[in-house]
């Protein structure tokens, strides 16, 4: 068993102001992509080889527009899931909810330099993944619980796992 932490970057703006508007509590935040895609964020490399696994054990939030709201982070293994529109209410087909591993919460947070942090709970314990679609990616579906208006800065979310440890560890 190996450790890993994956740092990502939530963009939610194409470098010019954000058009989205403010979130109203249960709606999907669907990360800007140049080329638009509807799945949420990808988790890469969670995996140290094709189709591999592990467990999502911890789950932090860096706020760096001081929203605070409280977060949920559906973890889906595969590609093929289907979110909504960024700024719609979260709802998904029942073929994307067969994808689902979990769902991870962010309730509070605490001040770190000019943002704010929060760190995740379990309602179900850790998480155990096996990549799908033979890739190394797990994606996660990011859900407002409280009105919240995020600006210029993405939210920055780390993963930390513990990968199953097969093939050659990554850098």
């Amino acid at each position: 068993m190996q450790t890993r932490s994956l740092w990502m970057s939530v963009p939610l703006t194409s470098g010019v102001p954000y058009l989205g508007g403010p979130y109203a509590a249960g709606d999907f935040i669907q990360p800007y992509y140049a080329t638009p895609r509807a799945n949420g964020l990808g988790c890469n490399p969670a995996s140290d080889v094709a189709g591999g696994g592990g467990t999502i054990v911890s789950l932090t939030v860096v706020d760096n527009d001081n929203q605070g709201a409280p977060l949920d982070f559906f973890v889906f293994d595969s590609f093929n899931w289907t979110g909504p529109a960024d700024n719609a209410p979260f709802s998904i087909a029942n073929f994307s909810a067969n994808e689902c591993l979990g769902l991870v919460t962010v309730k509070s947070y605490v001040r770190h330099g000019t943002g704010l942090i929060g760190f995740a709970t379990f309602p179900q314990g850790p998480i155990p993944y096996k990549c799908g679609d033979g890739g190394r990616t797990l994606y996660l579906g990011i859900v407002t619980r409280a009105p919240a208006t995020y600006g210029p800065y993405p939210l920055d979310v780390r993963l930390g796992l513990y990968t199953d440890g097969f093939g050659t560890p990554l850098p």
